[in-house]
């Protein structure tokens, strides 16, 4: 099997994937969810894999405390669902599997807002407990490695991994040796080979782990009716570690497409900008760039404003934000951005859009706006919005540039601004203090 051909396969795959995501709007049944799916993978010349094993679907979507394994049905999504999307196919011998998590937006009510902003964090932790074993997969590294890091990552958060659902080789068929458990020590089993393909996949719950089976035979609930969630690529092994070929970038869709934006994972999942400039996910590694690049763009401009410097809290990823930091091609910090969805309110409100001087005027801003929107624009957001200082001039002409009009007037020396994505959005009249986030950013 070439590696051409596998990667191929994994475009083919995060395309559909990133084509079923856009289709998770309310109302919505599973059954068209698979059929959108199925569209995309036909089109490209490949065909599922999961009727070789006997699956009566073209593909797996389960819901809330469904673990997996859920067939496509007449069930219809609503708002605050948390869905897990499961895709394996095959494009010229070449297998591939993956699994999302994602959320289906719209305006929600509190209840629904909070198993929402759950079924998030898990992805989340999902993603982020996947990059962390493809980070461990090397050449002679013992392959319970990449266990041991994936089960601690959800261990840390607070989550349980279901046992039995465990990653396995891929590539030639769709389930080759060895299996790879998201769970267990470090340092044993066998020892990672060099041209592995292997699928990646913890899949967590919020309860106990322990799981049933329903009684249509393939659909497996938590036991104890808690939230799951579910995140899977599969990999290629090669000199230097592990390459995922399952990632959204390389179909060209932004990562964490149309879901759940603080799913997503970290390490190899990237978007790769014109220009060579690179976004992930903030990890332990880049917080001290971070935090001194913040104050010595932030602090003149806050202290003149607010009278105070930059608080750590508003730069690093808080609950319901998330921060992605952009380097550029020689791997140095170009900046960082900070957001969060505000379902209630059809929003993705921007916290913080800060550049290394290096890098100011060069487009890379423009870029990182762009992606904001396709992001928005996926979930079936209706605007962005953030706040800038009043004596921040150079953010103002930016932001006016791009689209963005201010709204009300000026509260606690900051301004607001928003840019409508839809055409039937209708801004409110007026504009409240109470509308302001509490941990506002310099722009």
């Amino acid at each position: 099997m070439e590696l051409a051909v596998l990667r191929e396969s994994g475009r083919i795959n995060s395309a559909a994937m990133a084509a079923a995501a856009a289709a998770l709007v309310p109302g919505i049944s599973t059954l068209e969810v698979c059929e959108v799916a199925r569209r995309v993978v036909e089109r490209a010349g490949a065909h599922s894999a999961l009727p070789e094993v006997g699956f009566p679907g073209f593909l797996c979507v389960s819901v809330n405390n469904q673990v997996g394994h859920a067939v496509p049905g007449s069930y219809c999504l609503c708002v605050g669902d948390v869905v897990k999307i499961d895709l394996a196919i095959q494009y010229k011998g070449a297998y591939t599997d993956a699994a999302r998590t994602y959320g289906v937006g719209g305006r929600q009510t509190n209840l629904t807002g909070r198993v929402q902003g759950l079924g998030e964090h898990m992805a989340f932790v999902g993603r982020t407990a996947v990059a962390a074993g493809v980070q461990a997969l090397c050449p002679n590294r013992p392959l319970s490695d990449a266990s041991f890091a994936m089960g601690d990552v959800v261990a840390r958060a607070g989550f349980t991994v279901v046992r039995h659902a465990m990653g396995h080789g891929t590539g030639t068929a769709l389930h080759t040796w060895p299996i790879v458990p998201s769970f267990g020590p470090a340092g044993k089993g066998p020892r990672v080979r060099q041209g592995f393909v292997l699928a990646l996949e913890p899949v967590l719950t919020a309860g106990n782990g322990s799981v049933r089976k329903l009684p249509d035979g393939w659909t497996e609930v938590t036991a104890d009716g808690s939230l799951s969630a579910h995140w899977e690529d599969t990999v290629w092994v090669g000199q230097d570690g592990a390459v995922v070929v399952t990632d959204e970038s390389i179909a060209g869709a932004a990562a964490l497409t149309g879901g759940l934006d603080c799913q997503a994972s970290q390490g190899s999942q990237e978007i790769i900008l014109k220009g060579g400039w690179r976004i992930h996910w903030m990890g332990l590694e880049d917080t001290g760039e971070v935090l001194k690049l913040a104050q010595s763009q932030m602090n003149s401009t806050l202290i003149e404003a607010w009278g105070r410097r930059v608080d750590p809290k508003e730069v690093l990823a808080g609950e319901g934000t998330c921060t992605q930091v952009v380097r550029d091609a020689a791997g140095a910090l170009a900046g960082f951005l900070t957001f969060s969805v505000l379902e209630t309110r059809s929003v993705l409100h921007i916290h913080t859009l800060v550049l290394s001087p290096h890098w100011q005027g060069s487009g890379l801003a423009h870029q990182l706006l762009q992606e904001l929107e396709h992001r928005a624009l996926c979930r079936g957001l209706l605007r962005l919005e953030l706040w800038v200082q009043t004596n921040n001039f150079r953010a103002q002409r930016f932001y006016a540039r791009e689209g963005f009009v201010e709204t009300g007037g000026p509260y606690l020396h900051s301004i607001k601004m928003y840019k409508i994505l839809h055409s039937n959005y209708t801004e409110p009249l007026c504009t409240t203090p109470g509308e302001r986030p509490k941990e506002d950013m310099l722009h």
